[in-house]
């Protein structure tokens, strides 16, 4: 933790009054699927830096380092007329996916959206939504709102999940995380794929590229007749 100190008077001062000018961040972009608002990181960074630049504050990260699937940043905070400076870390897990440079590109946004929203006192958002949209393309599905009802997925569908697992690197990471992505918007618990609702999972089909075909029972590739 980083010590506090007497002669940072100026730098807390000014600092102060970036957060009296910054009540909250506007949500610029918006979810296709769960039709919901949210600030993207480039709003987020662009407020913050804004109100940082009007009262003489350069904030910037120096440098940062990847190990054991998590991000490490080093972060300083400058006030330009006293010459007084903060530094600070934070560290953010790195979801893994496809292209791993574009997971420790999200991880290292993530990182620098939540030290400006530290730093800034930012306000979230509404509960259940997003405040920045910072996974890649291969994460679980965003979230629309929580369905009051909704039918288990057939046996056959739970069976075909195969063809998807068949396009991941860590078919059990996979599963583990999606699990927790359907807990979360049915509130409900999930142990196995065959638990999964069946809109949820037939979600989860088309945005890996397969057609559910409930009067054939089964799941062919996208475009693909039924031969």
């Amino acid at each position: 933790m980083t010590e506090l100190k007497s002669e940072t008077k100026e730098l807390w001062s000014a600092i102060r009054k970036a957060q009296l000018g910054l009540n909250s961040v506007s949500k610029d972009a918006t979810n296709d699927w769960g039709k919901y608002g949210y600030t993207s990181a480039e709003q987020m960074i662009s407020s913050c830096r804004r109100t940082m630049l009007e009262n003489d504050l350069v904030f910037s990260r120096t440098h940062w380092d990847l190990q054991e699937g998590k991000v490490y940043s080093h972060f300083t905070i400058f006030h330009t007329e006293s010459g007084q400076y903060l530094e600070f870390g934070n560290q953010m897990l790195v979801v893994n996916g496809k292209n791993p440079d574009k997971s420790v590109l999200a991880a290292l946004t993530t990182a620098m959206n939540y030290a400006l929203r530290d730093i800034l006192l930012v306000p979230r958002v509404e509960a259940g939504q997003p405040e920045i949209d910072n996974r890649s393309h291969d994460a679980i599905l965003d979230a629309p709102p929580k369905p009051s009802k909704w039918e288990k997925s057939p046996p056959w569908m739970s069976m075909a999940f195969g063809a998807v697992l068949g396009q991941k690197d860590d078919p059990d990471d996979f599963v583990k995380r999606l699990l927790g992505a359907a807990e979360s918007k049915y509130e409900s618990k999930f142990k196995a794929v065959e638990d999964l609702p069946e809109e949820y999972l037939s979600r989860v089909f088309e945005h890996h590229g397969w057609e559910v075909s409930v009067k054939d029972q089964e799941v062919r590739k996208a475009g693909e007749g039924n031969g």
